[in-house]
């Protein structure tokens, strides 16, 4: 038995990350990737602040083009300051974080942002065909 395993690539956002996650999109267009597996999109986090580099943007557009859906999550210092265990975490159900809310209380709101996205985006590859032909109706 066949099981469907829907998979959201995660990559920083640098030329190693996102060659990585391109690597990873063509495999699943040819075939490659293992049985069931589903890309429903592709994570990009910052890998620094700031402007992001002219080559790391050109090389971007490549996994974009190979990608359904694309979200970005920034560069927050804070996560670099914490252990992972003293961070908020990310419910569906949790009202929109306040701007300047400490890690530890709330995720950041591109955070909040995407991890809703991906709720919407997870809830409709899991519709059957048909169900999506009614609801576009």
């Amino acid at each position: 038995m066949q099981t469907t395993q829907r998979v959201v690539v995660a990559a920083r956002l640098c030329l190693p990350g996102l060659v990585a996650c391109a690597d990873r999109l063509r495999e699943w267009h040819v075939g490659t990737a293992p049985g069931g597996v589903e890309i429903v999109g592709v994570v990009l986090s910052a890998a620094r602040p700031g402007r992001v580099p002219a080559p790391v943007r050109r090389y971007r557009a490549v996994v974009e083009d190979l990608a359904e859906q694309v979200w970005d999550i920034g560069w927050h210092d804070e996560l670099i300051e914490r252990e992972l265990a003293e961070l908020a975490e990310f419910s569906p159900f949790d009202p929109v974080p306040q701007r300047r809310a400490r890690l530890t209380q709330a995720v950041p709101l591109d955070v909040h942002h995407v991890g809703s996205e991906l709720i919407d985006a997870l809830a409709c590859a899991a519709k059957s065909p048909i169900e999506q032909q009614d609801s576009e109706r």
